[in-house]
């Protein structure tokens, strides 16, 4: 593949002073390249952690401020709380609450407004107004209904009303319901005070009698403009960006000029702003990249940095929970974009171009130097070459440099003259060749004829063993067939002595005058038994004579014709039936009478028989050892397939014996008269004449299973 490109680049007809130019110019890109990008690299990494430490930072220092902000107010209520459990402040005397809470107000600058509201629904509150002025404000009689608003002097006395309110009632009020429902110190959701056109947030603590009755509620205000005056304050990168957010996606703070709420100019009244409908860009695209991420902001659980992309520039992200147990839950989310951090990295980048570009063109110029002073002498060495090959011998060269070139010249006039010598003795050993080809073709003919007549003896004695195996396994057949037919044809011999002798008893008996009629019924009473033995056995022979028939005509029959599976394993069985009866191996034979096939039922006799007598001899040792052999028939509708699976329960075989269980000439028997030819011949007569398959399952002492499967057909028709 490199091959191939080099040779598309340079192409054939491109000289050796263009590729050295090139080289030298990849080289130096490729090394400059290489420097820039991994500077870049580094640089970007750089970049990476100092822009996620600017993010932590900051994080952390917004935290640590809202913390000690946020934690004043709640402060205030418990030194409240302390002040009326000490019998120090009458939460009953609206007068003196007011005056207490306008003196608080000069201490804590962070705070706008102070208050309590009891269960009757009164309100007594001191607050810090939009011109710096301070008032106080309750409801009458200290009950839920009018609002009166009080100027004050300069020790917190009421000096005249200001206002009256529309009526009031503290215990529908927001603040007052978070306290009441957790029990316990608790924040109250952001609100928008219209006073101020602000938003607020109040602390809130529930006040408790000793007998646990419910007695008001003390609340400390704070204006939020105040976090956004903070965040203002921060130097975030450049152009960085911070803001505060609820987890529904409202702004809490930020640290823009915008505004956390937006007024509906129709009905006047105003809505919080949701950072996705902001219209600084840096807040809306931050809040959409974390609500893509996480869903919601409801699954954020724990600080998480990241990036994203506004403008096509990169922008770095950070969101960290702020979150207490009164009840407080915030997202602080800061975004830099990386601009702020890759001016110095882009102008390095751009330096490193400018001296890429003059690397450049001094390679360029020494490529063009060297490139000359080398090749020089090459063409030299090329054009004397190129006379070489077209036979002038006289060719040399007359460098005289002392570098690798000189010595190149050198061994090339050197290999003129070796080579001339080389071609006379070439032509002189052409011709010793030629006719040691012409020798070695005669030997190859005769060795050949005299491997293809090996080749035919060797097929002539395979198929003579197999031939010879075929007869043998035939032999065994007869063999048994005489042993087992010689009982019935000896009982009948004898019934029939024994009814010759009794007819020659009764022939005495008549020739007597007098005959004992219980004699001759006890001699007939013989005759009757020794006629029916003489039937039965001469029956049970009829049957053997059939049997043998049918199997050898098989065996020794490539003729396809109709056959009952069944029959024709019985068949098998009661011609080995002298080899079996004397052991302990019991044969079982599963197969529907039914399963009538058109075919070669030799083959399948032949392959049982070799199987059989395979187990008597080496799975059962010569049948000294007991056991079963069961044989399972059954016709598979689906392909047309008959499957034919032989087990026996003998001492089984080691998995290498059984990797070459198949194999011509392999036996573990050698010893006893073993051919190695009864599975080959199995393997053959499966595989060549039935065109099916047979396989060999075997362990150690559990036996041995053949599977033998091929295509049958049902009648002598083929469709």
């Amino acid at each position: 593949m490199t091959h191939n490109l080099v040779h598309k680049v340079f192409g054939r007809n491109t000289s050796l002073r263009t590729v050295l130019i090139i080289l030298f110019v990849v080289q130096i890109c490729v090394a400059v390249g290489l420097t820039g990008y991994i500077s870049f690299l580094n640089g970007q990494k750089a970049v990476n952690d100092l822009a996620g430490q600017l993010q932590s930072e900051v994080a952390a220092r917004i935290q640590q401020h809202l913390r000690g902000y946020l934690e004043i107010p709640h402060l205030i209520n418990q030194s409240h709380l302390n002040a009326v459990e000490l019998n120090a402040l009458d939460i009953n005397d609206p007068v003196t609450l007011g005056r207490y809470f306008w003196k608080q107000l000069q201490d804590f600058a962070s705070v706008s407004t102070l208050y309590f509201g009891n269960p009757q629904g009164g309100i007594v509150l001191a607050g810090r107004q939009v011109d710096g002025s301070f008032a106080i404000e309750e409801t009458k009689d200290f009950v839920a209904g009018d609002y009166y608003i009080y100027a004050t002097d300069e020790t917190g006395n009421r000096t005249k009303i200001i206002r009256v309110a529309p009526p009031f009632d503290s215990r529908i009020r927001p603040w007052y319901k978070v306290a009441l429902e957790a029990g316990k110190a608790a924040w109250s959701e952001v609100f928008f005070i219209y006073a101020r056109e602000n938003l607020g947030i109040a602390a809130s603590l529930p006040v408790y009698d000793k007998n646990k009755q419910m007695q008001g509620v003390l609340t400390t205000q704070l204006v939020v403009s105040q976090i956004a005056d903070f965040l203002q304050s921060l130097t975030i990168g450049r152009s960085g960006q911070a803001f505060i957010v609820e987890r529904s996606g409202l702004i809490v703070a930020s640290s823009t000029d915008e505004k956390p709420f937006i007024s509906d100019a129709e009905n006047n009244t105003p809505a919080r702003l949701n950072a996705i409908d902001s219209q600084i860009p840096l807040i809306r695209f931050a809040e959409q990249h974390l609500l893509q991420q996480f869903g919601d902001l409801y699954s954020i659980k724990n600080n998480q940095q990241m990036s994203f992309e506004l403008n096509g520039q990169r922008q770095y992200l950070q969101v960290s929970p702020l979150q207490d147990e009164r009840g407080l839950d915030w997202l602080i989310v800061i975004a830099v974009p990386e601009a702020d951090f890759m001016e110095r990295i882009n102008a390095n980048t751009r330096t490193t171009i400018l001296l890429s570009l003059a690397a450049l063109c001094v390679a360029i110029l020494i490529g063009i130097i060297i490139s000359r002073w080398i090749i020089h002498p090459i063409l030299s060495l090329t054009h004397a070459a190129t006379q070489f090959a077209e036979g002038e011998w006289h060719q040399t060269l007359s460098i005289t440099r002392a570098d690798e070139l000189g010595v190149l010249a050198d061994s090339f006039n050197r290999m003129v003259q070796q080579l001339k010598e080389s071609f006379t003795t070439l032509a002189e050993k052409n011709k010793e060749i030629n006719k040691l080809n012409a020798e070695l073709e005669q030997r190859v003919m005769e060795r050949t004829a005299a491997l293809n007549t090996k080749i035919e003896e060797l097929v002539q004695t395979r198929n003579e063993l197999l031939q010879s195996e075929k007869m043998a396994s035939l032999g065994r057949l007869v063999a048994g067939f005489a042993h087992e037919i010689n009982t019935p044809i000896g009982v009948a011999v004898g019934a029939a002595s024994t009814l010759q002798e009794i007819a020659q008893m009764v022939t005495k008996m008549m020739q007597q005058e007098e005959v004992d009629e219980e004699e001759l019924l006890s001699v007939l009473e013989s005759v009757g038994e020794a006629a029916d033995l003489t039937l039965s056995n001469l029956r049970r022979a009829v049957r053997l004579v059939s049997s043998f028939k049918r199997t050898a005509i098989d065996q020794s029959s490539d003729t396809s014709r109709l056959f009952n599976v069944k029959e024709t394993i019985e068949d098998v069985n009661n011609s080995l039936h002298s080899k079996f009866k004397h052991t302990d191996i019991t044969i079982t034979i599963n197969c529907l009478p039914t399963i009538v096939l058109y075919g070669l039922p030799g083959v399948l006799d032949q392959v049982l028989t070799n199987l059989m007598m395979n187990s008597l001899f080496h799975g059962f040792n010569d049948g000294k050892l007991g056991g079963q052999i069961i044989i399972n028939v059954t016709f598979l509708e689906e392909n047309k397939h008959l499957r034919l699976e032989y087990i026996d329960t003998g001492k089984g075989m080691e998995q290498s014996t059984v990797e070459k269980i198949f194999e011509p000439f392999f036996t573990t028997r050698r010893a006893h008269g073993g051919t190695g030819l009864g599975l080959y011949i199995c393997y053959n007569l499966v595989t060549s004449q039935l065109h099916g398959s047979i396989i060999c399952e075997s362990q150690p002492n559990k036996g041995v299973r053949f599977i033998i499967e091929y295509s049958a057909q049902t009648s002598g028709v083929v469709h």
